[in-house]
């Protein structure tokens, strides 16, 4: 059984205290409780934060019914609502545009590093072999060399990768906001 939240019990007994003395009088007993369900109403619009104004009744003539009273707070309840997906399509696109642009920068540092590791291996390799010929046969200089370069290289480029599969495109804010959005709708309807 779920619980009552403590403004809907006190509203509801001051509506039944309210209907109960306007009742006890005499006239029409639909316009005696107007002013009750008014406060009522009133009272439930300012705890959800929305604005609650009952109308006159009026007739749906090719209905042939009479709804008693249309509820503004319907209207605003879905202008709030699509207020609210929209700002929350816009905070996702900003969010994935920021990532994406994140994601750029890591594959650009990706790009350079495995360019510059190239260049560098280039002339280290040819630098380190020249050297370590003077001591040693010209295969073992150049084997040594190219490993040590070849060593640098990777880890640059490792680094790079490490930290492009760190980063995430998805929307996180996005979502932990449309998260607290449904939990704050569950608490101001229990």
């Amino acid at each position: 059984m779920t619980q009552t939240s403590p403004w809907v019990a006190q509203a509801v007994a001051r509506f039944g205290e309210a209907c109960r003395a306007k009742l006890a009088g005499g006239g029409d007993r639909e316009a005696a409780i107007r002013s009750p369900l008014e406060a009522l109403l009133s009272t439930a619009g300012q705890q959800l934060g929305v604005s609650a104004v009952l109308y006159d009744e009026y007739r749906v003539t090719e209905r042939q019914v009479r709804p008693d009273q249309a509820l503004q707070v319907l209207r605003e309840l879905f202008q709030d609502g699509s207020r609210l997906v929209k700002d929350e399509i816009a905070l996702a696109k900003a969010e994935m545009k920021q990532n994406v642009s994140r994601m750029g920068r890591d594959s650009a540092g990706i790009a350079i590093g495995g360019v510059l590791a190239f260049v560098g291996l280039l002339a280290l390799v040819a630098a380190g072999i020249l050297a370590l010929a003077l001591v040693l046969p010209a295969w073992a200089s150049a084997l040594i060399v190219g490993g040590v370069i070849l060593l640098i290289g990777v880890i640059v480029l490792m680094s790079s990768l490490n930290s492009l599969k760190e980063n995430d495109i998805a929307p996180r804010q996005t979502m932990e906001s449309l998260q607290e959005d449904a939990r704050v709708i569950k608490e101001k309807f229990a």
